[in-house]
């Protein structure tokens, strides 16, 4: 997608993608990253999420290119990148620590990645003037090459009659012989003659050419030969015509006093005069627009907050034009209120760049607030992929239930008896659907399911906190430990002598009254109880 700072936005996929540490104490190889195959959709931010030692910010470090991979490929776009260095894969990348330079001000922060770019902004100097140059002449720049090739033919037949108006000086003053060259540049130019020099040239670029040169150099010729002869030097007024050498132009124009009527020849004399470093600080300006630092690029990094920081060292990654934005747990330091404000900052940024952006955390809640999609890994393989709401209500397997969610799901053990399923001694799940779910699964997973004593096969089942639902006629019965109050809602504490933890929270809303006894039985709603094989964490339901 478009953006203002010119940023493309890209793909990426890992094939086969492995990182193994060998631990030489203990002589065994630790598998950081195993066979990852992921992709990571172009102009999307995708979060990479898991507990600590997972592999996810190994995995960053794979794409970043400080580490290389003990095997497999990445991928941007359809360029394999795998053995490319840092530098050469064209990303923007923010640590965890901001890594800024206390001695410089936020500008020299932000500006100090271009400044090793310095040949390139040389160049986009020299592009900006070709192309306003050309557009003086209203050439498409299409046509430049061939331009470039009908300069070298003027330029020549300039030098011949440079040579041939040199031989004979005894005697002829400098008035006589710029009047002999300009008559004799005229009589030779091809001006008219453009079709017969270059037959290649398509029809409708040869009519510009032809119209356009002649019509401007004949205009500058009638100006020129209006002056005092001494002042018209032929060879260099013709090599401004046929170079781009606008600093020529200008030292013409001044020197001659001629007035700029022309509005085209002023917008290339103002290019003319703009350094590589004009527009150097004007990609700092407006990256520290965008992460909203502008009035703060005269401070030193000590005098700003935690989260002005870390938009600083966004902004820096984000000058360099990078391909991709790698953040590595970039919020980490910051405290409660600042990391909701900068989270919700780096979201805003990602949009409005359009700039591919993976985003490593180990707070799940930061990953699904942000996310177009979350990559949640375990033991440095992909668990499960998708948008985080479709993860959060159709988990995979039990470590993604287990993982994802804000309280945390609850867990009873459990079992199957007769195609329903069953904690302690009342049946949770019974309907039709639910026999055949399960009847499919025991038939396709025979040699991996625990039974117990009575040859029943063990499951764990697994209720979202807002799952439960009071009815005094309910199929599960919870006892309540204590309530706690959270505006609109009531998160009731509570624990089961079948749960899997001492204790677990159910959320309810606030019209809800405590019995007595402390005992409460709930309904539950069927898009939010899983049940698992607690073999191997395998979705049965």
């Amino acid at each position: 997608m478009a953006n203002n700072l010119g940023l493309k936005s890209l793909k990426i996929r890992t094939e086969g993608l492995n990182k193994w540490f060998t631990d030489n104490k203990a002589g065994k190889v630790v598998k950081a990253v195993n066979e990852l195959n992921v992709e990571i959709p172009a102009g999307k931010l995708v979060g990479l999420l898991g507990p600590s030692g997972c592999g996810k910010s190994t995995t960053l470090y794979l794409i970043s290119g400080l580490h290389n991979p003990t095997s497999g490929k990445i991928y941007f776009g359809e360029d394999d990148v795998t053995k490319l260095t840092p530098e050469s894969r064209e990303i923007g990348l923010v640590f965890q620590n901001y890594a800024l330079y206390p001695h410089m001000s936020v500008r020299g922060n932000i500006k100090f990645p271009l400044e090793s770019m310095r040949e390139s902004y040389v160049e986009i100097q020299r592009h900006n003037l070709r192309e306003e140059y050309f557009s003086y002449f209203d050439l498409d720049v299409a046509t430049s090459s061939d331009f470039k090739e009908y300069v070298r033919s003027i330029k020549e037949i300039v030098n011949n009659v440079v040579e041939a108006t040199s031989k004979d000086v005894v005697g002829i003053n400098v008035a006589d012989r710029d009047q002999r060259r300009y008559s004799l540049f005229v009589d030779t130019a091809p001006t008219s003659n453009l079709i017969s020099l270059y037959p290649e040239l398509e029809a409708k670029y040869l009519e510009k050419l032809e119209e356009k040169i002649s019509s401007r150099l004949e205009q500058f010729r009638t100006i020129y030969h209006q002056e005092p002869l001494e002042k018209r030097k032929l060879e260099k007024i013709i090599s401004f015509y046929v170079n781009t050498h606008l600093k020529l132009l200008r030292k013409k124009f001044k020197a001659l006093d001629l007035p700029l009527t022309d509005e085209a020849v002023q917008k290339v004399l103002q290019t003319a005069k703009l350094t590589y470093k004009h527009y150097m600080f004007a990609d700092v300006d407006e990256v520290a627009k965008l992460v909203d630092i502008y009035d703060q690029l005269d401070k030193k990094p000590s005098q700003l907050s935690g989260g002005q920081q870390q938009r600083v060292a966004i902004a820096r990654a984000l000058v360099k034009k990078p391909k991709v934005l790698l953040l590595d747990e970039p919020l980490s330091n910051l405290d409660a209120r600042l990391r909701l404000q900068t989270r919700e900052e780096i979201r805003r940024i990602q949009r409005e760049t359009g700039i591919t952006t993976v985003f490593v955390t180990h707070d799940q809640e930061e990953a699904m607030s942000i996310s177009d999609e979350i990559i949640l890994m375990n033991f440095g393989e992909e668990q499960q992929k998708g948008v985080p709401q479709e993860v959060y209500d159709n988990p995979i397997n039990l470590f993604v239930a287990k993982f994802l969610g804000t309280p945390p799901i609850g867990l009873y053990d459990g079992f199957i008896k007769n195609g329903k399923v069953v904690i302690g001694d009342e049946v949770i799940l019974s309907s039709k659907e639910t026999t055949k779910q399960i009847k499919t699964f025991l038939e396709a997973n025979a040699e991996n399911i625990e039974v117990l004593e009575g040859g029943n096969p063990k499951v764990v089942v697994g209720i979202r906190p807002e799952g439960y639902v009071p009815d005094e006629n309910g199929v599960l019965t919870v006892d309540i430990d204590y309530v706690e109050t959270v505006g609109r809602d009531l998160t009731l504490v509570c624990h089961h002598q079948n749960g899997v933890k001492a204790s677990f929270r159910i959320i309810i809303t606030s019209s809800f009254v405590l019995p007595k006894d402390r005992k409460v039985r709930f309904n539950l709603v069927n898009e939010k109880v899983f049940v698992f094989n607690p073999k191997t964490g395998e979705r049965i339901i």
